[in-house]
């Protein structure tokens, strides 16, 4: 007899681990509409989740989603009362969520920004955004990041920082690498991280490159090149003051999944994605664990087909 040694059954469930114990597991799948990826937070033990814009046999998503957990089962909340948005930026800062910016169906960008409570479905606008764009964002050290990922054709580089408790946008130093799109930005720890992606053009270039933010100093400082190699789309969150990064597109979609510790600023490879390679995937972290699913995968013909699985990574 011959045994899989990556797979277990626990209570029904099979598990999928490599050999330091680090495993992904599939959970329930998405129960909405397809075709959409979008954005997602974590607060108290739940994830909330917001489809993107899209327009689909005249569905317009303004669904909001929570999913439970413990119970592994997914709820369709209240529509949100905002305009509706693609890219929005989500962050939780000190147990309190905050939604906003982002584009409309017209690709102009918003400004408006938003503290939102879950529970009751309550929307409390805050200071619009006051800069000219903004394509990176991430939560770090009890602030809110948002600004260009570097200088572009057609817009400067900037960053501002948003204080929940000052309820103010302040000015800071600007990402100083070169422009690109389609990367990651995360916050881990009390630091903000931003890399890989790709230029404009057809001839674009794709970077490995990742770049920490240090709100204290407000400054930037280039740390070891992903070693996964350079892609766009990557998915990236951080769970006990590390960061995990992988899948996304180099030539072709990908399902590597690595750990890099800012502290000792080294990258360990873990277990690889078990669903679907992907693109356009959510992805999402409690303290303890990341989640992944949906996007889009290329089916047998070379047709992109929309998937609803999501998978939790333990760490």
């Amino acid at each position: 007899m011959e045994f899989d040694f990556r797979r277990d059954t626990v209570y029904g469930e099979t598990l999928i681990f490599d050999g330091n114990l680090n495993f992904w597991e599939q959970i329930a799948d998405y129960p909405g509409i397809t075709g959409a990826s979008g954005n997602a937070f974590s607060l108290d033990g739940k994830i909330y989740f917001k489809p993107n814009l899209y327009l689909n046999s005249g569905d317009i998503r303004k669904h909001f989603w929570e999913y439970n957990t413990i119970a592994n089962t997914w709820t369709q909340l209240l529509d949100y009362e905002i305009e509706l948005r693609n890219n929005e930026i989500m962050h939780v800062v000190d147990d309190k969520a905050y939604m906003g910016l982002g584009r409309d169906a017209n690709s102009k960008l918003l400004k408006d920004f938003w503290h939102f409570e879950p529970l009751s479905s309550t929307w409390n606008r805050l200071p619009d955004f006051p800069g000219t764009n903004m394509d990176i964002s991430f939560a770090t050290n009890s602030k809110i990041y948002a600004g260009t990922s570097g200088e572009s054709s057609s817009f400067d580089s900037e960053m501002w920082e948003y204080d929940p408790e000052s309820n103010i946008w302040t000015e800071k130093t600007p990402f100083p690498g070169e422009y690109r799109f389609n990367g990651i930005a995360i916050g881990i720890g009390n630091k903000g991280y931003f890399g890989m992606g790709q230029t404009e053009g057809i001839l674009s270039t794709r970077f490995r490159e990742i770049w920490e933010y240090d709100p204290i100093t407000d400054n930037w400082s280039q740390l070891t090149d992903f070693p996964g190699g350079a892609r766009v789309l990557p998915v990236g969150f951080a769970i006990n003051n590390k960061g995990y990064f992988g899948m996304g597109n180099t030539a072709s979609q990908q399902i590597d999944f690595w750990e890099f510790d800012p502290v000792s600023n080294e990258w360990n490879r873990k277990a690889d994605f078990k669903g679907n390679s992907r693109t356009g995937s959510i992805w999402f972290a409690t303290a303890t664990q990341g989640y992944v699913g949906m996007g889009r995968t290329n089916n047998s013909n070379g047709e992109l087909v929309d998937l609803k699985d999501f998978w939790r990574f333990d760490p």
